[in-house]
């Protein structure tokens, strides 16, 4: 009974508006720093910098889901093909999909180059496709014209008619 209210105190004291403003104190000379280099760059370097860290962020997330990919997904799928066309896996009937990863995480840290061509293979098949179509653009869509098409004006020549005739002549 004697200690609660001395908990409750510290917890006062701790939680207290003033103690707050204290210890928030030695946050606010980085702030500020922050805040100044932010106000004194100019639009072009924060749109560049931003650009930068969010194209960063993306082409890691994109290789981290490829790379998990070629390693969780793909032997998966190379073992359930493996069990159906070639049937059970190992040499003995108990030997499922976790003895097969075993044995293909075995084999990476064994450094073969067999499975890390599997691991990695679908992040450099995405890289090179990426690579072979850099810079490409689709075409621009042909803007509508206001007035609707009118069909080609025929020649004053053309407006004669000729019949067809069939004769040894």
């Amino acid at each position: 009974m004697g200690t609660a209210p001395i908990i409750a105190s510290h917890m006062l004291c701790i939680f207290s508006p003033e103690r707050r403003r204290r210890s928030l104190q030695h946050r606010q000379p980085a702030a500020k720093m922050r805040r100044l280099r932010y106000q004194h760059s100019t639009m072009e370097e924060r749109t560049t910098s931003s650009l930068r860290q969010h194209r960063l962020r993306f082409e890691l997330i994109f290789a981290s889901v490829w790379l998990g990919f070629g390693l969780f997904v793909l032997p998966a799928l190379i073992f359930w093909v493996g069990i159906t066309m070639l049937g059970p896996y190992g040499e003995g009937q108990g030997a499922g999909m976790g003895t097969f990863y075993g044995d293909f995480f075995g084999d990476l840290a064994e450094g073969e180059g067999r499975a890390w061509t599997l691991a990695l293979g679908p992040v450099v098949l995405i890289y090179a496709l990426r690579a072979i179509f850099i810079g490409t653009r689709p075409r621009p869509e042909p803007q509508a014209a206001s007035e609707p098409a009118s069909p080609p004006a025929h020649k004053a020549a053309d407006a004669r008619r000729v019949e067809p005739r069939i004769s040894a002549d």
